[in-house]
């Protein structure tokens, strides 16, 4: 559960008073890193979070539940290999690991607690978490793609030549593919 007070999700406007927004976000069986489609709310959830809380929210606060909001990601990655490395497992290590970095819940993110609600995806963090992984000599770069309809687009460059995805604060990165 997130809690995001003073935003009416409709709107996506921020800052409302007498507005309580609460997004629910199932776990995966197991509570390990699943792989793509990410978890989502359904209706019966989302009802039964609501009437929870309903009963026991101040008079005249707004409340709404909301299900979690993703943006399509997919990434490519550049390494080389020690030379006692297994290829194909070592491979699989690092989508292993940025998947389980960008995954929503525990154990994701950079704490364990699950990727931060509206924190934006860098390369270069990607690049760092690849570079962790056994058997990785060196990390040549990760290059973002972004949804665009039905196509994947490339990640514009910033001055310093990295990457960013800019989340708005109710959305998650969904890695789709790697």
């Amino acid at each position: 559960i997130e809690v995001l007070p003073r935003f009416v999700p409709r709107t996506r406007a921020f800052g409302v008073p007498g507005v309580v927004t609460v997004m629910a976000l199932p776990g995966t069986l197991g509570g390990g890193v699943g792989s793509a489609p990410n978890p989502r709310a359904d209706q019966p959830l989302i009802e039964a979070v609501h009437a929870q809380l309903d009963s026991r929210r101040p008079l005249a606060t707004e409340l709404y539940v909301i299900g979690c909001e993703y943006l399509p990601l997919a990434l490519s990655v550049a390494v080389g290999l020690r030379d006692d490395a297994p290829r194909d497992a070592t491979l699989a290590a690092v989508r292993a690991a940025l998947r389980r970095l960008l995954w929503p819940l525990a154990p994701g993110g950079f704490d364990g607690q699950g990727w931060a609600l509206g924190r934006s995806v860098a390369d270069r963090e990607l690049e760092v978490e690849a570079a962790r992984v056994p058997g990785v000599a060196s990390v040549a770069g990760v290059n973002l793609f972004v949804r665009d309809g039905t196509s994947w687009q490339s990640v514009g460059r910033n001055g310093n030549g990295a990457q960013q995805v800019a989340l708005a604060r109710w959305q998650l990165p969904e890695l789709m593919q790697v």
